[in-house]
């Protein structure tokens, strides 16, 4: 298996040389594997090739679309809207609550009790 793969690195990278395509050219995925392979690992790395992620094909690595990433920032904002409206209606309520114990209550619920509204955002 590793001789095959061998053979059609070397001849796809013959066919690269001469300009011509082959039509069992491996993949950039299958060479790196065969790469990752055959490099030997020294105190836990692998010299030579900089940078690399290993167990991560870049198959099974997530890719968003500028278009999805928009859309689901479009559904937070929306959902933030709705968040603050509902804030909004309860900081109505609360202050209606506070205001009839306060005239039910006058002497127990001093001014200092009283509730104030969050900054706006």
């Amino acid at each position: 298996m590793k001789a095959e793969k061998e053979a059609q690195l070397q001849q796809s990278q013959m066919c690269a040389v001469e300009g011509s395509t082959a039509s069992n050219v491996m993949s950039r995925e299958e060479i790196n594997q065969m790469v990752l392979e055959n490099i030997p690992v020294k105190k836990g790395r692998r010299y030579g090739l900089g940078r690399i992620s290993e167990g991560i094909s870049s198959s099974s690595q997530a890719t968003f679309s500028s278009s999805g990433i928009m859309d689901v920032m479009e559904q937070l904002k929306t959902d933030l809207n709705g968040e603050r409206t509902k804030r909004r209606a309860l900081e109505v309520e609360l202050r209606a609550v506070n205001d009839f114990i306060s005239r039910v209550y006058p002497e127990d619920f001093s001014a200092s009790q009283s509730f104030s509204p969050s900054q706006p955002e």
